[in-house]
């Protein structure tokens, strides 16, 4: 009898695992996702050499993606409203019978279920609550530990006190301490173009990066600080802010960009979502709490304080490489935030790239260095490109810029940020291949694509105070 061999795939993301199927198998579509998808024994598949060990990190990931989960954060049988199956190209129905198709290798025969997940209209139905809770357990005691030690580094011998949330004050400590502490992980995006390659990370993939010593940009810090609060019952929302985001939130056209997925407003509107923050009602009293860093001091604002930075005149200073911006704050009608959350997510391609390149976020900002990568083509752009930044240098009252071409000569600035961060310099070199082939995969001209090279801007302590 010929193999049968199922390979899942989940369109939106690219993730795609593969099964050796037994004898006694479901017969219809929806019956070999729910057995191979949503109850799949990962451990037994592996003992049994069914799956490949390197695949089995894609099933949990794209389960939780195509099946309901209910507010417990418990999986249920009922795919996602507007999930869609294919096999191969062919559209198909979850009750409909399975049909292989025999392929060919130098290897020999087998029968082949190219099974395809379209999510395309179902990624703004996920019950983010319940995603939380769920993703919170699958990696609990790697989580619960990170607690415990954000809450002991903060408060010693208080933090099992803390711990049990019995007062506001307690809760309030409890949401200062990890806050900060997510706060101080790096916002970064180097972490794209290494490891599993995620072009945005959820608040649990984001919580594990930080944990192993990397980061997140705003919205991914964001996503994590709102599982945590799931996960501990606090009574949170989004909050959108961006560069001179003043005057009346643009609700509607945002929405409308959101359900035409047409962002060809351009900065008039998509600055209003460009910086994510977090409200609380601790015992109902407000709290403000915006876990960016890289650019953004750490906000922990109670009460009339915080009130008074949202939808009002205020804003907060941020400085970036070019200039200074003010970030003006607002609180917004929650399918906004969910849906552009799951639109960079899951339906966005080059969110990645996006964010790099489109949004000047480049690949790492700190209080002290500015990492930017730079695509080239030939030597004239990259002389044009170094000159440009040498100018920002003098104007801004910057430290220094050097230019790195070639990872094993650095000049002094590299060295002296190997030097001061070792990991994170071992971390962006790493992502330099995969950085260039995945940019010239998408926005490269010519046959040979570009060149990567990389700007390293010391800001100083003066230029930063100003």
């Amino acid at each position: 009898m010929l193999r049968r061999v199922l390979r899942i795939t989940d369109i939106l993301t690219g993730w795609s695992f593969s099964v050796i199927l037994s004898e006694d198998e479901p017969a219809t579509y929806g019956g070999l996702l729910d057995e191979y998808l949503r109850r799949a024994e990962v451990d037994d598949l592996i003992r049994s050499g069914r799956i490949s060990p390197d695949e089995t990190r894609w099933v949990d990931r794209i389960q939780d993606r195509v099946f309901r989960i209910d507010d417990s954060g418990r999986l249920l049988p009922d795919p996602v409203e507007g999930t869609c199956l294919s096999n191969g190209t062919e559209p198909v129905e979850w009750d409909q019978m399975a049909v292989f198709d025999l392929v060919q290798t130098d290897r020999g025969r087998f029968l082949l279920l190219d099974l395809r997940i379209d999510r395309s209209d179902a990624i703004f139905n996920l019950n983010e609550r319940g995603y939380n809770i769920r993703k919170w357990r699958k990696k609990e005691d790697l989580f619960d530990g990170f607690i415990e030690k954000a809450l002991v580094s903060a408060y010693g011998r208080e933090a099992s006190r803390i711990m049990r949330l019995e007062s506001a004050d307690s809760k309030k400590k409890f949401l200062k301490a990890v806050g900060r502490r997510i706060w101080e992980a790096d916002f970064e995006l180097y972490s794209r173009f290494i490891g599993d390659r995620i072009r945005y990370k959820d608040g649990s993939e984001t919580l594990e990066n930080i944990i192993a010593g990397q980061g997140g940009i705003c919205s991914e810090k964001a996503s994590a600080m709102k599982m945590i609060s799931d996960r501990f019952g606090f009574e949170t929302e989004y909050l959108l802010a961006g560069p001179d985001a003043i005057g009346r939130f643009p609700v509607e056209r945002l929405r409308e960009m959101i359900d035409e997925r047409d962002f060809a407003y351009g900065k008039k509107y998509t600055n209003y979502w460009q910086h994510m923050a977090l409200l609380y009602r601790i015992e109902g009293e407000p709290v403000m709490v915006d876990v960016t860093n890289g650019n953004v001091p750490f906000l922990f604002l109670e009460g009339d304080e915080a009130l008074s930075l949202v939808d009002s005149g205020r804003f907060v200073q941020v400085r970036m490489a070019e200039d200074v911006e003010r970030f003006y704050y607002h609180s917004v009608p929650q399918d906004i935030p969910l849906s552009l959350l799951a639109l960079m997510r899951d339906w966005i391609e080059a969110i990645d790239l996006i964010h790099v390149f489109d949004d000047g976020l480049g690949l790492l900002i700190r209080d002290d260095y500015f990492v930017w990568p730079v695509m080239y083509e030939d030597d004239r752009e990259l002389v044009e490109e170094l000159e440009w930044w040498r100018e920002i240098c003098r104007r801004e009252g910057f430290e220094d810029v050097e230019l790195l071409t070639d990872a094993e000569r650095p000049g002094r600035l590299w060295s002296e940020f190997e030097e001061r961060y070792p990991t994170t310099h071992r971390c962006l070199i790493e992502a330099f291949p995969y950085l260039r082939r995945r940019y010239n995969a998408f926005r490269a001209s010519g046959e040979e694509g570009c060149d990567l090279a990389c700007i390293l801007l010391s800001f100083g302590r003066e230029a930063w105070d100003r």
